[in-house]
């Protein structure tokens, strides 16, 4: 006791430290100590964060229609947007996952999951994962996890609605608007119910075209998907910038939505943006989002403009001019050109260009420099002509299906994706065992291990009972004939089909696009694991992951669907191992594919055109035209071709027309004078894509035509839906009216590489190919590609977009 005092005495009456314990006594401490250890595992989970949740009333598949439902396509990316709502806690970056979980076009399951990112307590945050719908009937399994797999949350299940007259599916030949910044129901109104040519103010009984329109729409930048495939089944972007709260939303945007949005129109979307009062803001946001080779210098009032109302409406005296409208003061560059200028007006003549077109990498946008979505447009009376004029300018052409058309690999009918599937699916060397056959194979079967196996037994052995050795032998050495008979006539090496579009725009800055289609026969019952890198920098990409112009991602893989209703995906798969999507859908791991099947994917990819000052060998393609100062129907200038292969049979495309330029060699230049003479034959631009069927003609030469300029062959081609963004046609085609109809000052020249068809290695390594494979593993995953087996046969298609220099 008197040491306990002194203790005191010498740390200032503190109590000393063997009775910080509530006053224990040394022989009761260790009892607390373990007490307390004990308790440990009841307290921690009390004091751990609370996990979000999600909003069940808030999360759709597609984007979102007037009802309130989804708009989403079967086998093409769909955004799947869900709201999540933290509790008292901050919700820390990558703590928890959201995975969705469906099944594709085959009935096979699969999961696309994405990191959910940090959200502060008490507050609601919208996250995005994608899905490519297999089916009109397929269930979507939302779930939310923690990082370690674990859910936290009831899974939650998510159906969309088939019906006819509120359905979330958009077929084939319908053309998807998304309207962005407002809902514009003057829109819907216009092309919902189009009038009856001639007839002024009487509405046709059918949409226009062969297909319907259907409409969703965002009003809020957060609604905007952060991937820029998250855009693939809308058609036409409506953007519409006179709220002021929507504007700043656009300034204040996350970098991850600006790409996703210049990316998509990048990679062949259309999209239509107005701008007019808030010009200053809408100037500075595209300088972050450079969607059209514009500049937008002021804005200014026009008292009427007259010639919005000549271009729109068929009978102006009908109709009155639209009046006291601000207007943007736009600059057009070198890749944009007016349809519409402004009437001249008191002290400031100029016609400023009231409605523009541009190009923006493979993209097509048409800028008009008033706002569409407030007065005096909202308002105008001839606002229903305006968007049918503007329908007719921008959206595709889907067309109507002639049911006569016979089915087959080169038959006009259904999807020509699906003709270009059928045709990757074809394995020459593995050849088709019909039907008859394998009846015949059938009924012999049946006899022996009936009729024959009998009448053995009965007359020549005599005892009957033997059929409990015979029967099981006879299945045994049947089901081995036939897997012998199979493996033989189908072989046990791993086939690849494999094609290539390469796209190579000149224009400044440059930009190289792929797209990549590929399927994969299986010798054996087998989990694939596929990615996809590009080559570079022999075929014209700087490929850096560090660089900021690196596409984001950088390149996307995906299982390619059946878009037509009766190839599948209704049926049950007797594969219901789930295989999974990587990140950013970078890849796909574990892909099952039964054996003797086969299983077809796409890629997409993009990367800068390598920077001809700083590289170290010459561009893709060396191309300086000129147009005669004469004569614009002559061009003059020199092509060589820099690529590591050979090409063939390439066309130019020039004003309407197209001209043989013939092979190149690696290396070759080819003087193009001779080609625009007198005596040269100018080729209509359909004697190109129906280049008549030759047994030469590669398995995917004519979809394949017929999806790049698809627009041209009118009213009764194939529908091209989810791949539409590959037509390039309005840049072979006059545009505008009257005295402002045009053809753009640019070459788009098409050819082919050799196809190829050998070890799948030696192939992958030849420079025929654009792309590599990767199986078993993905790109970055190891340092070295792993080596592909079995075969290969590559086919690669490349178009290069050449700006022209007009002579003085």
């Amino acid at each position: 006791m008197n040491r306990i005092r002194s203790v005191q005495q010498r740390s200032g009456g503190r109590k000393p430290p063997e009775c910080a314990l509530g006053g224990l006594t040394p022989p009761a401490q260790p009892r607390f100590l373990l007490l307390a250890l004990l308790m440990v595992p009841i307290v921690a989970p009390a004091q751990a964060a609370a996990p979000p949740h999600i909003v069940e009333s808030d999360m759709r598949i597609g984007f979102r229609s007037v009802q309130n439902k989804g708009q989403s396509r079967n086998g093409v990316w769909a955004p799947v947007q869900v709201t999540l709502k933290a509790g008292a806690d901050d919700i820390t970056r990558d703590s928890y996952r959201l995975v969705v979980e469906t099944t594709d076009g085959e009935a096979v399951p699969y999961l696309y999951s994405v990191p959910v990112p940090a959200i502060p307590a008490n507050s609601e945050q919208i996250v995005f994962a994608y899905v490519r719908p297999g089916s009109d009937g397929a269930t979507f399994l939302l779930k939310l996890q923690k990082a370690d797999g674990q859910d936290v949350q009831t899974p939650l299940r998510l159906q969309r609605d088939p019906s006819s007259t509120q359905s979330e599916i958009i077929g084939p030949r319908d053309v998807l608007y998304l309207t962005v910044g407002a809902r514009l129901p003057a829109l819907k109104s216009a092309l919902r119910h189009p009038e009856k040519p001639g007839v002024a103010g009487e509405v046709a009984e059918e949409p226009e075209e062969g297909g319907a329109q259907r409409f969703a729409f965002v009003e809020n930048v957060a609604g905007l998907p952060d991937r820029w495939f998250g855009y693939e089944g809308v058609d036409v972007v409506v953007l519409a910038t006179s709220s002021n709260t929507f504007v700043n939303q656009l300034l204040d945007m996350s970098k991850a939505r600006r790409d996703a949005l210049l990316d998509w129109v990048r990679r062949g979307g259309r999209l239509v943006l107005s701008v007019g009062s808030n010009q200053p803001s809408v100037a500075r946001w595209l300088e972050r989002v450079p969607l059209a080779d514009v500049a937008l210098k002021s804005k200014i009032t026009r008292a009427g403009l007259l010639s919005v109302q000549k271009w729109s409406v068929p009978d102006p005296q009908q109709k009155h001019p639209l009046r006291q409208v601000e207007i943007a003061c736009i600059q057009p560059g070198p890749s944009a050109h007016a349809l519409v200028l402004a009437d001249k007006e008191g002290g400031d003549p100029k016609q400023w260009p009231i409605v523009l077109q541009s190009s923006c990498g493979l993209g097509r946008v048409l800028l008009v420099a008033f706002d569409l979505d407030a007065p005096p447009f909202s308002t105008w009376e001839g606002q229903p002509a305006f968007w049918k004029k503007l329908h007719g300018e921008i959206a595709p052409h889907v067309g109507t299906l002639n049911v006569d058309q016979p089915v087959g690999p080169w038959a006009q009918s259904g999807e020509l994706g699906m003709d270009l599937k059928r045709g990757l699916e074809t394995f020459e060397e593995v050849p088709v065992i019909s039907f008859g056959w394998v009846a015949l194979f059938i009924l012999f079967y049946i006899a022996l291990v009936g009729p024959l196996d009998y009448l053995i037994l009965k007359k020549v052995f005599k005892r009957l009972e033997l059929t409990w050795i015979t029967f099981p032998i006879l299945v045994v050495i049947v089901s081995v004939a036939a897997y012998a008979t199979a493996y033989y006539v189908k072989g046990d090496d791993l086939r690849i089909n494999k094609i290539d579009l390469v796209d190579i725009d000149l224009h400044g800055p440059g930009q190289v696009y792929g797209r990549t289609w590929f399927t994969l026969f299986s010798p054996r019952i087998q989990n694939y694991t596929a990615g996809l890198e590009p080559v570079a920098p022999e075929w014209g990409g700087r490929w850096d992951a560090d660089d900021a112009d690196a596409p984001v991602p950088p390149v996307m893989v995906a299982t390619l669907e059946g878009l037509e209703s009766d190839l599948g995906g209704n049926s049950q798969s007797l594969f219901r191992r789930t295989y999974e999507y990587a990140d950013d859908a970078g890849g796909l791991r574990r892909v099952p594919i039964p054996v003797w099947a086969t299983r077809t994917f796409t890629a997409s990819w993009r990367a800068p055109l390598k920077d001809r000052a700083a590289a170290d060998r010459p561009p893709p393609i060396k191309a300086e035209l000129r147009i005669s100062r004469a004569n614009e129907e002559v061009l003059s200038g020199a092509i060589t071709n820099n690529l590591p292969a050979e090409l063939q049979e390439i066309a130019l495309f020039y004003r309407g027309k197209w001209y043989l330029l013939g092979d190149l060699m690696p290396g070759e230049a080819r003087d193009v004078n001779p080609l625009f003479e007198g005596n040269v034959k100018k080729h209509e631009l359909l004697e190109w894509i129906e280049p008549g069927w030759t047994p030469s003609t590669q398995r995917a030469q004519l979809p394949l035509r017929r999806l790049m300029f698809h627009d041209l062959r009118g009213d009764t081609e194939q529908p091209a839906s989810g791949l539409r963004t590959l037509d390039e046609s309005w840049r072979v085609q006059l545009q505008g009216e009257g005295a402002r109809r045009h053809y753009r000052d640019e070459v788009v020249l098409v050819g082919h590489t050799p196809p190829r068809s050998n070890r799948a290695e030696a192939v992958t390594k030849d420079g025929v190919s654009p792309t590599r494979l990767w199986l078993d593993e993905l790109p970055g995953a190891q340092p070295q590609r792993p080596a592909l087996s079995g075969y290969l046969q590559q086919e690669t298609y490349v178009r290069i977009y050449i700006p022209l220099v007009r002579s003085h």
